[in-house]
C-alpha cells in the first residue's frame, strides 16, 4: 500500500516546482489511502507519545513525506543529474508498452545466456528464469520515462525495505537486491521497449546517441547524496540490440513466412 502510495505521489507531482505538494499528498491520504494515513497517526502517537493538535500531527506527517520526496528528486543518478531538474514536458509518468514477439517458441534460455555472458561487466548475478514455452507479446508500464537534454532514460520507483539504515541502501546492497529479484531482466526489457519506440517516433534515431539507462529508485534509501538508494544501469547497445533480435517481431515472422510460401 505504502509503494502504491508513493507511486502516485510521484506520479502526479510537478518535479520542479514543490508549491503544491502537500495539496497532492494531503488529497492522496485522505481519499484513496484513508487507512494508510490513519496507521501512520496511530504509529506518530505511539513513537512520541504526543499530545499535539491533531492538525499540528498531519502537519508534521505531510512535511516528512515532502522532505522524502524531495531527497529522492534531489539525488544525483548520472554525472550531477538529479530528477528534480526535469521540466514538465521532459518525463511522462507510467509509460505503457507492448512488445510484440516472433512466432516461435520464446528463448527464454538465450535470454539467460545473453545476461550470463555481461555479468562480469555489469556485476549482475541473474538467478535462472522459470521455463517458457511461448509468447506472442509483453505489455506493460514504465513508471518514468524522461529526457534529460542529450537522452531518453527510464525509472523504476522501488519501496523494497533492505534496513533501517542509510548504508542499507549503499549501492552494492542495491545491487544484490536487483539480482535476487531480477530487476536487472525488467530494466532490460523495458529499454528494449523504449528503443523500439524511440526507433519509430524519432527521426534520425541513432540508438548510442539517444537512448539512455534504467535508474532504480530506492526511495527510502534516497537522501540526495551521490550512490545512495539507486542503481543506474546504462548497457551497451549492443547487449540491447541483441536482446531486442532475441525477442523477435512478430509481423517480420509472419512476412518472413509468407515470401517463403510464395518461393
Amino acid at each position: 500500500v505504502a509503494g502504491n502510495f508513493l507511486h502516485e505521489i510521484f506520479e502526479h507531482i510537478d518535479f520542479h516546482n514543490r508549491q503544491f505538494w502537500h495539496l497532492e499528498i494531503h488529497r492522496r491520504f485522505k481519499n484513496d489511502y484513508a487507512g494508510l494515513w490513519a496507521e501512520l497517526i496511530e504509529k506518530y502517537q505511539q513513537a512520541f507519545a504526543s499530545d499535539e493538535p491533531q492538525q499540528q500531527q498531519e502537519d508534521t506527517l505531510i512535511e516528512w513525506v515532502m522532505t522524502g520526496v524531495h531527497d529522492g528528486l534531489a539525488t544525483p543518478l548520472m554525472e550531477g543529474f538529479h530528477l528534480g531538474q526535469l521540466q514538465a514536458h521532459e518525463h511522462l509518468a507510467e509509460f505503457p508498452f507492448y512488445l510484440a514477439l516472433s512466432d516461435r517458441v520464446f528463448a527464454i534460455q538465450r535470454i539467460h545466456d545473453l545476461f550470463d555472458e555481461y555479468k562480469e561487466k555489469y556485476n549482475i548475478q541473474m538467478p535462472e528464469f522459470n521455463h517458457a514455452n511461448s509468447a506472442r507479446y509483453l505489455n506493460g508500464s514504465i513508471d518514468l520515462v524522461f529526457f534529460d537534454g542529450q537522452r531518453y532514460h527510464i525509472a523504476d520507483y522501488k519501496s523494497n525495505f533492505l534496513g533501517t539504515a542509510q548504508q542499507h541502501y549503499h549501492s552494492e546492497a542495491i545491487q544484490d537486491s536487483m539480482s535476487s529479484a531480477s530487476y536487472w531482466l525488467q530494466a532490460a526489457l523495458y529499454l528494449v521497449a523504449l528503443h523500439r519506440y524511440l526507433s519509430v517516433k524519432l527521426e534520425n534515431y541513432q540508438i548510442d546517441q539517444h537512448l539512455g539507462g534504467a535508474s532504480y529508485l530506492y526511495l527510502r534509501g534516497m537522501n540526495g547524496e551521490h550512490g545512495q538508494g539507486y542503481q543506474y544501469w546504462r548497457p551497451d547497445s549492443e547487449f540491447i540490440l541483441r536482446l531486442d533480435a532475441i525477442l523477435g517481431y512478430f509481423s517480420e515472422d509472419k512476412l518472413d513466412q509468407k515470401m517463403g510460401l510464395n518461393c
